[in-house]
């Protein structure tokens, strides 16, 4: 297993171990990092080492993505028969990312793929999520109004009564306007995510088995 360390950082993982088969990080220093490194180069058992850390496997199938705009890695992964899982690491600086990345290639054996995103895709996710917004504010608006006009919770029954009874708690509480608040708001943040992501659209590269 190969090791990498990087100056310790906030809210990152500063040590990575790249095995065959085998992709650990933690945080960890001095010491720590010692009893850390030597547990996992002997086969030992790391948790005795008291650092917490974490363990993912590289067998397939799995997708590894270094997120070129960031110091940030997503491992997705199998776990089980028919499920997978998602891990976003975050790394100290983008060269430590570069460098551990180039060794989980040459771990697995594959070239990695660039992934960039054109500006017309990346808007696709926001333009939906600002429709959405609008015909849900839509609905909550015109419930409000309603209530406010009847004076009346008006009665919930069918299917998924739970939902219907949140929806009109939610229209009376806020009245008509009220709703139109909150709808614009939720409406401009999708706009302002889709300006971010039109001009810095997505760009990645990928590592992809089975």
């Amino acid at each position: 297993m190969r090791f990498f360390v990087a100056d310790p950082s906030p809210l990152a993982a500063n040590v990575i171990g790249v095995g065959n088969d085998v992709l650990v990080y933690a945080s960890a220093e001095g010491k720590a990092l010692n009893a850390l490194r030597e547990a996992l180069d002997s086969g030992g058992d790391p948790t005795s080492t008291g650092v917490k850390y974490q363990a993912i496997p590289l067998a397939r199938p799995v997708t590894i993505r270094a997120d070129k705009r960031a110091p940030k890695l997503t491992v997705t992964y199998k776990v089980g028969k028919n499920k997978s899982k998602i891990s976003n690491i975050d790394l100290p600086d983008e060269v430590f990312r570069d460098e551990v990345f180039d060794e989980i290639s040459r771990a697995l054996g594959t070239s990695p793929a660039d992934k960039d995103m054109t500006p017309a895709r990346a808007a696709v996710a926001p333009i939906i999520a600002a429709a959405v917004c609008s015909g849900a504010g839509f609905l909550l608006y015109q419930a409000a109004k309603q209530i406010a006009e009847s004076g009346e919770t008006p009665e919930v029954t069918g299917r998924r009564q739970l939902i219907k009874r949140i929806f009109a708690w939610t229209a009376e509480t806020l009245g008509p306007t009220g709703s139109l608040v909150v709808a614009s708001i939720a409406v401009l943040v999708c706009i302002g995510f889709l300006v971010k992501r039109v001009r810095t659209p997505p760009m990645w590269r990928e590592l992809r088995l089975g």
